[in-house]
């Protein structure tokens, strides 16, 4: 059997932090640019391919998922659930339109972190640049994660991991989307489902 994976990672320590650094410093004009918070209703679009990725998500509360159309196929490529990060990283920075969208699964709370203010502010700030790093090292391995789970873990397994860590997750996501981020069929799913 699998030993509990770390795929999912609380970045809320870190990001409460940058919040704090940037209420210090509201004075400064871009910092009022910088952080924005959103509401968004279930199936609400954060991005919808073909657009270009501006800014980083930070879920409060709620779920969202990224996902790419292959053969008129939704394949999702990731789910996120509160105290996670969400962006797409490769339209951030090559400056190309999203291959992606980003959808609300339930009624979301988040803020949208705006890159190129961000990005103004953390080269005169520090500090914001030290917890910046800490994130982006954060991100970088819960990506290593995902990709040593879908190369080393049975989808069973897989499935296992994502109930330590939403364990009400059936409730809120269909199914079907599940069986596409473990990238297995629905009767799969329904199989391992069925062995629990």
């Amino acid at each position: 059997m699998h030993n509990k994976s770390n795929i999912y990672i609380d970045y809320s320590f870190y990001i409460q932090q940058i919040f704090a650094e940037i209420n210090n410093i509201s004075d400064d004009e871009e910092c009022k640019f910088v952080l924005k918070e959103i509401t968004l209703k279930k199936n609400d679009f954060l991005l919808n391919e073909g657009e270009y990725c501006k800014n980083i998500y930070y879920l409060k509360s709620g779920i969202f998922r990224n996902y790419y159309i292959k053969e008129g196929n939704e394949i999702i490529t990731s789910f996120a659930f509160p105290s996670d990060i969400s962006t797409i990283l490769r339209s951030i920075l090559l400056n190309e339109p999203s291959r992606e969208y980003i959808q609300a699964v339930t009624d979301c709370d988040l803020y949208s972190i705006a890159i190129e203010s961000y990005q103004k502010i953390k080269s005169r700030y520090s500090i914001i640049d030290k917890i910046d790093a800490k994130i982006t090292q954060l991100y970088a391995l819960m990506l290593e994660e995902r990709l040593f789970s879908l190369k080393f873990h049975t989808a069973a397994e897989r499935y296992q991991i994502l109930l330590e860590r939403e364990p009400l997750i059936v409730k809120y996501i269909p199914l079907t989307y599940i069986a596409s981020y473990l990238g297995i069929t629905l009767e799969t799913l329904s199989r391992i489902r069925a062995q629990k």
